[in-house]
């Protein structure tokens, strides 16, 4: 059976845990918060794309290949990666 990726990243689960909210790795009980996980953060396609004019960029992830290409080319993000 293919291992469930974690989507609570490091960083997101420091802020939760010193505003008291309840999480898991693999989400939240809280609607607004799960539905939040779901989406890149904020800015980061500008930031993608500002970074790909100076530079290559790769993307590196845990994800399987067709995981990771469904999710962002679903969010625009591939158009800004090399590799």
């Amino acid at each position: 059976m293919a291992k469930k990726e974690v989507r609570t990243d490091l960083w997101v689960a420091s802020q939760l845990k010193e505003c008291g909210i309840k999480y898991d790795a693999q989400g939240s009980d809280v609607k607004e918060l799960d539905e939040a996980l779901k989406v890149p953060y904020d800015g980061a396609k500008e930031g993608l794309a500002a970074a790909h004019q100076f530079a290559d960029v790769a993307m590196v992830s845990s994800a399987n290949r067709d995981a990771v290409e469904e999710e962002w080319g679903k969010f625009g993000l591939l158009a800004h990666t090399d590799i």
